[in-house]
């Protein structure tokens, strides 16, 4: 545990380039017309960091802490995506406490 490795070593989406666990969904969501209807959407903070560290592999996890800059770039992509997927219409919101939103 705590080996380095190299960005690309993690396992993207299909068509979105960030964690699997989180464009599995999102990649869902955005194709469907139903995401035309919603205004705002939530993703929980933990979620999404167990995404990001789920898409490394098991045998050689790298060390968090080693690697916050590309979570915190994760994030910033994912909220670009849902912005530019639905233009105009749909506000991001990261949550991190019940009463905290980004």
């Amino acid at each position: 545990m705590g080996g380095e490795l190299p960005a690309d070593a993690r396992v993207f989406g299909e068509t979105l380039s960030i964690s699997v666990g989180t464009a599995i969904p999102l990649e869902q969501l955005l194709t469907t017309e139903m995401a035309k209807g919603y205004t705002h959407l939530y993703m929980n903070m933990r979620t999404l960091y167990r995404n990001f560290h789920g898409s490394f592999p098991r045998d050689n996890l790298p060390v968090l802490s080693k690697y916050v800059g590309l979570f915190v770039e994760e994030i910033m992509m994912i909220k670009a995506i849902v912005s530019e997927s639905i233009p105009g219409k749909l506000q991001t919101g990261i949550l991190f406490t019940d009463s905290q939103i980004i």
